[in-house]
């Protein structure tokens, strides 16, 4: 059936199906994965998932790369403080470096 169905879309002229353009990434200070398809290069279009070690074991184990940003991160800082904070989904918080900040893209924070 899957074969009928790729012959029906070449013969509508469409390019065949291809894998997804997928990472797995992760901060370096976490041990969570996330899975990461770029649709597109614009970041509005990337689909995020955090992956479970399960779903991790599933995909084979695929190599992780760090990440500099991770979206649905939260970036704060505290009112007297210079230190600049950001919080994974999975609720891992860190106390930024000027070098890992950078690597966000100078990522806006909130003042708390």
């Amino acid at each position: 059936m899957l074969k009928l169905a790729l012959g029906i879309w070449n013969f509508m002229n469409n390019p065949p199906p291809r894998p997804s353009p997928t990472e797995f990434v992760k901060y370096p200070w976490s041990d969570s994965v996330y899975a990461v398809t770029f649709w597109s290069t614009n970041q509005n279009y990337w689909e995020w998932k955090h992956i479970s070690p399960a779903e991790w074991a599933k995909a084979g184990y695929p190599s992780v790369r760090n990440a500099g940003w991770i979206w649905g991160s939260y970036y704060y800082k505290y009112r007297n403080s210079p230190d600049i904070y950001v919080r994974g989904w999975d609720g891992v918080t860190h106390k930024l470096t000027p070098q890992e900040w950078a690597a966000s893209g100078f990522k806006s924070y909130q003042v708390i």
